[in-house]
Formats: structure tokens, sequence, C-alpha cells
């Protein structure tokens, strides 16, 4: 004897499946080919992506603005506080620019000094990008 199906599981499984799909991330790869990052929904939203040196060519520009800043983690330049997971400080290097960072969520496991980056958050007082959510690879390119 066959049982219909529960009309509320025909129901939830879409949504879930496109909840799943929203929360994908396409950022481009270094190699040009797409690399998928799963993301949880955040608390910025970033006004445009940046590289370093663009960033501190004219730091002035972006003051008070919530963006995406790429670069590589400079060697050697990771520090984590004590007896903690989840508070970080490094430099964000690009053409020879460096911008000191402190990153305040826990780092996804591949995190790795020299490897690329995409932080998301802003310029502090002190001259510090104050960040707590990233993403390994390029910024997406959003242009036609």
């Amino acid at each position: 004897m066959l049982v219909p199906p529960q009309r509320n599981v025909v129901k939830t499984l879409p949504a879930i499946a496109i909840a799943m799909l929203a929360a994908a991330c396409v950022v481009d790869g270094a190699d040009g080919q797409p690399v998928v990052t799963l993301l949880g929904p955040g608390p910025k939203a970033a006004v445009e992506c940046v590289s370093a040196d663009q960033f501190m060519g004219d730091a002035s520009k972006y003051a008070n603005q919530v963006l995406d800043l790429h670069g590589r983690i400079a060697a050697g330049s990771v520090q984590r506080k004590k007896g903690t997971t989840d508070d970080l400080r490094f430099i964000v290097e690009y053409n020879g620019q460096r911008l000191p960072v402190h990153f305040t969520n826990i780092p996804p496991d591949n995190f790795q000094e020299e490897g690329e980056v995409v932080l998301t958050g802003n310029l502090n007082a002190d001259g510090v990008f104050e960040s707590d959510a990233v993403i390994l690879g390029r910024c997406f390119d959003r242009r036609p």
C-alpha cells in the first residue's frame, strides 16, 4: 500500500535547497576557475572590493566604508591572542603595500600565511583594518 507524501515535507525540501544555493558565493580562483565557498549571513555588506595597494593608495576615499579587501597574508605576520581561536592580528599585502588587520572570528581551516584572502570590514581610527568575515581567494569580478 502506498502512503501519500506529507505535504509539509514536499513544501519544505525545495525551500531548503533554495536557501542552500543562495548561501553559495562564487569566487574567481587564482587559476581562473570558479571556487565556491559557502557563507553564512553577514552583518555587513561591502560597498566594493579593493586590493590592499588600491586601499593604501587612497585610504581617505574608503574611510567609513565597509568594503572587501583583497591581498595575501604576509609570511610570519599571523599572531593569535593567547587562549583564543577567534582573535587574530596579521598583515595583508598586495603589490608591496601592507595593511595591518585585526580579525575577530574563527578563520577557515585552510587559512594560512601567504594565502590569498578577501576580508570584509573597515578601517578603524588606529589605521587597522577590522574584519570578522573572510573568503579564501579573490574578489568576484562584478563588472560585465
